[in-house]
């Protein structure tokens, strides 16, 4: 499986960088809209309910589970290349199965924070040292009154066809939920 999300310059020498990215991956019927961690202030869509969840970053390992807490297997590579700015994650497809047009993809990629409870690097207003702003300094878009604490972790999602991420991930218009790209 291969996502199309930035890849940034190597930090610290790994070229994951300081990001986190999370795939939920409805595989069939039923499933979790839960977010991997409830703070990450989003949720996924109920008919892309995940069954399996991987979960990738720049430092630390790579984990796939399923919502019971059970990991179907290992993943068997991770690779960001800078140059195609992709993330290709390997996985056996024994366990994972073959995607076909009842599955779909929620892919949510955010910066990644090893000290944080949930590996997520949180939102301030402004924007401080080691966290991301939610509107610049004398902003006054609707989102600037929100409180910083509140707004969906999530720097970039794929969105399926006629959907923006702006509309996506704007608290202003409700709870977050993040909705899948489905395998045509």
């Amino acid at each position: 499986m291969t996502t199309s999300l930035c890849a940034e310059v190597p930090t610290f020498g790994n070229t994951l960088g300081a990001q986190l990215l999370d795939v939920y991956v409805h595989s069939g019927a039923g499933g979790s809209t839960s977010a991997a961690y409830a703070s990450r202030n989003y949720t996924i869509a109920g008919a892309d309910a995940w069954n399996q969840r991987l979960e990738v970053q720049g430092f630390q390992g790579s984990l796939w589970t399923t919502p019971s807490g059970t990991s179907p297997g290992t993943v068997s590579a991770v690779v960001a290349s800078t140059l195609t700015k992709t993330i290709t994650i390997a996985l056996p497809a024994a366990q994972f199965g073959t995607p076909t047009s009842d599955w779909s993809f929620s892919v949510v990629l955010t910066g990644q924070d090893g000290y944080s409870s949930d590996q997520a690097r949180g939102f301030t207003n402004p924007a401080q040292d080691y966290q991301f702003g939610v509107c610049p300094v004398g902003g006054t878009a609707p989102i600037c009154s929100r409180d910083p604490n509140s707004v969906p972790k999530a720097m970039d999602v794929l969105t399926p066809a006629g959907v923006s991420q702006s509309a996506e991930l704007d608290p202003t218009n409700g709870p977050v939920v993040v909705r899948g790209v489905p395998v045509p």
